[in-house]
């Protein structure tokens, strides 16, 4: 958790670790690059027995003294993803941990999905409602 001023921001994992080769994820990476900078690189952000790139997927919990906002990235469980098989039909327990991650309040007021702030589309709050222990507005921005 970080503090800032009276805010108060907590990150709910989804998942993490090592997912693709650094040449893979980052096609122009040089070596040489990599290199001189391996003393911060590994292990945060590089895995050094793989050479594969660190991918955390997460969403962010702001607590305000008014209000309780969820950033996520809308990765989420039980959606086809047939061309990227370690995502396709996710089964993590995301939602447990989100509503453990809020305990002020269980549950938030405003969700920002974050693919929609970068690719300019509209997302929809896809869990089922009988797996959803809490009700979110969704905030879209186009």
């Amino acid at each position: 958790m970080l503090n800032i001023g009276q805010f108060e921001i907590s990150r709910v994992i989804e998942s993490e670790g090592p997912f693709l080769p650094v040449r893979d994820f980052i096609p122009d990476a040089e070596q040489a690059v990599i290199e001189a900078n391996r003393d911060w690189l590994y292990p945060r952000y590089i895995e050094p027995e793989t050479d594969k790139i660190m991918l955390n997927i997460q969403s962010y919990i702001l607590h305000t003294p008014r209000h309780t906002i969820l950033v996520d990235t809308c990765v989420g469980n039980d959606k086809p993803r047939p061309g990227r098989p370690m995502f396709d039909h996710l089964n993590l327990p995301y939602l447990a941990d989100l509503a453990a991650g809020c305990p002020r309040s269980p549950k938030p007021n405003t969700f920002l999905p974050a693919r929609s702030m970068n690719s300019g589309s509209g997302a929809i709050w896809t869990a089922p409602r009988d797996r959803c222990p809490m009700f979110i507005t969704t905030a879209c921005f186009r």
